[in-house]
């Protein structure tokens, strides 16, 4: 009869054990989803990323098992395009950005996209990087895609706009310094 006691015992202290991981679990996800979100004015609005604001730090492997990061000290500038694999107007643009690194070849050009599981994916020119991460996607607070962000060289952002074009990309190249913040 005691060592039922103590079992059972045992067995509420796994179920206890359990059932807490299960609600830490839930609050993170509940915290994660919140933060995506602001309160202005007793105005709710999805949160997002800022011209002039200093870029989310990544490191994130490509296609090609390369470490790709974002750092202060990169000499490039950095352009993001944020897409999905069933996105028409991604699909379209991709084939397009080699004329970024044509007109501009002081910028390095990074496609974000989710992971995939299923066997083909997104092409990409030789040259860009593809980059498959929910976690950078959910770190530039990207809503909708195509979203482009360029970042220059001190990690600052310089421009964030949804696109649907190579012109629309190539726009946000010309945008003066002093529009920046």
């Amino acid at each position: 009869m005691n060592n039922g006691l103590v079992i059972s015992n045992l067995l509420l202290w796994v179920v206890v054990f359990v059932q807490t991981i299960i609600l830490f679990f839930f609050i993170r996800l509940v915290v994660q989803f919140l933060n995506r979100f602001r309160v202005n004015d007793k105005q709710v609005t999805a949160a997002t990323l800022t011209i002039g604001e200093k870029a989310p730090v990544f490191r994130e492997k490509d296609q090609h098992g390369e470490v790709v990061q974002a750092t202060e000290d990169v000499e490039k500038q950095t352009f993001m395009l944020f897409t999905n694999d069933t996105c028409g107007t991604c699909k379209a643009i991709i084939p397009e950005l080699p004329h970024i690194l044509q007109d501009y070849p002081d910028v390095r050009v990074i496609v974000v996209s989710n992971p995939i599981y299923y066997e083909k994916g997104l092409e990409v020119p030789s040259a860009i990087h593809l980059v498959r991460s929910n976690d950078l996607i959910n770190k530039f607070l990207i809503q909708i895609v195509p979203t482009a962000v360029l970042i220059d060289h001190d990690g600052i952002i310089r421009a964030i706009r949804q696109v649907t074009s190579i012109q629309d990309i190539m726009a946000m190249f010309d945008i003066p310094v002093e529009k920046v913040g």
